[in-house]
């Protein structure tokens, strides 16, 4: 059990300014608990304090981040394909984002505001096929690294980078969705 104390990291009564952990073999796992959820993770963690809250830090390697995003932004029973672009995309998308966080001490975070990442399930036997059957592949536009950018829902229609950044990039253009059939859940609204 870790708690807070002082502005430290509490475990068993010490107080440290941070804690790292690391397995003993690159094929063990560290279960996190935070209330009545547990998640298993590989690699090293970091725990320190952060905003008045602890922050765990997982130091990992792609393929095994990738184990643990693709099946929490897709699930484990679509076709293989479809987990393999998946794969492919998260992976472009956690290379063009190494550093965002810098400041903060990661280079990005678990949630939507990156990709949803929850460490690993071996339950999930598709996604894990699709993250192995695609190691090493990455996209690529004029030999650079492209920001796959892709979100749950957009209503049937993408838009251009250039009405969004401003800057106009080859490969983000605005085309219809064929395969978004879902409607808009909060109604329609015109803008000007």
């Amino acid at each position: 059990n870790m708690r807070i104390t002082n502005g430290k990291v509490n475990i068993n009564g010490l107080e440290y300014s941070e804690i790292q952990l690391a397995p003993l073999a690159s094929t063990n796992l560290l279960v996190l608990t935070s209330g009545t959820t547990s998640n298993r993770y590989f690699g090293k963690f970091q725990f320190k304090v952060s905003s008045t809250k602890l922050l765990p830090i997982n130091f990992l390697d792609v393929v095994n981040y990738l184990r643990g995003v693709v099946g929490h932004e897709m699930s484990d029973y679509y076709p293989i394909e479809a987990l393999k672009a998946q794969a492919v995309t998260a992976r472009n998308y956690a290379l063009s984002k190494i550093g965002a966080e810098a400041a903060k001490g990661y280079d990005f975070d678990d949630t939507i505001l990156y990709q949803v990442y929850k460490g690993y399930d071996d339950r999930l036997k598709n996604v894990l096929r699709a993250v192995d059957e695609t190691r090493f592949v990455v996209l690529l536009h004029n030999e650079r690294l492209v920001e796959t950018l892709y979100s749950a829902w957009h209503g049937g229609y993408t838009e251009d980078a250039v009405n969004v950044w401003g800057n106009s990039i080859a490969y983000l253009k605005s085309k219809p969705d064929t395969f978004e059939n879902d409607p808009w859940p909060n109604g329609n609204r015109v803008f000007s």
